[in-house]
């Protein structure tokens, strides 16, 4: 199976072809309301690993370690600059200037998995911190898993799914402001740490 899947997925980390397609997370959507906590920044960051433009895939066999990349086919920056502007967009900061915590997003996967030949998924892991601006200190921690099965078991089924699962990270991640905001440890509410 393993090797069906990594010729139907098309190639490896060779040499780029003359023609390739570069392909990004889609236009804009609609701005989301500014999150409850104040943020004065979002930073995405992200291992080696998917520090280039490739648009990696690998199959979810726990046997199988190969990373792989699909020849045809890159992004337009590398997966942490993209997820980094897509979250600008749909979490717009609420606070910035003076003041406003800092959303850290460490991005750990952002990749196309196959479960057989024909059968894919985005999958999208990442640890999420908030730090308050007075001493930088970490005060709110959460891990995000985003699954968005593939239309189809190509470069463009993995790049429309990433661009989903990456709507859902946004949506998750407001999910848990909102949460964090609402919680009064020690008597003061979180949101206030980042004022």
């Amino acid at each position: 199976m393993s090797c069906v899947l990594l010729l139907s997925a098309c190639g490896s980390l060779g040499r780029l072809p003359t023609q390739y397609s570069v392909r990004d997370l889609g236009l804009p959507g609609k701005a989301g309301a500014p999150p409850p906590i104040p943020i004065r920044a979002i930073q995405v960051k992200a291992p080696s690993w998917l520090g280039s433009s490739a648009m990696q895939y690998r199959a979810s066999d726990p046997v199988n370690l190969l990373r792989r990349a699909y020849i045809g086919n890159r992004w337009a920056a590398a997966p942490a600059e993209l997820v980094e502007v897509a979250l600008q967009r749909a979490l717009p900061i609420s606070n910035p200037e003076g003041g406003g915590c800092v959303l850290l997003v460490d991005l750990d996967e952002f990749s196309q998995v196959f479960s057989s030949a024909l059968d894919s998924y985005a999958l999208v892991e990442a640890r999420l911190s908030l730090s308050s601006p007075r001493d930088d200190a970490v005060f709110a921690v959460e891990q995000a898993s985003i699954r968005v099965p593939a239309a189809t078991p190509d470069a463009q089924g993995g790049a429309l799914a990433l661009s989903v699962a990456t709507g859902k990270l946004a949506d998750d991640i407001a999910a848990w402001l909102a949460s964090v905001a609402s919680e009064a440890p020690s008597g003061t509410k979180s949101s206030a740490r980042c004022r």
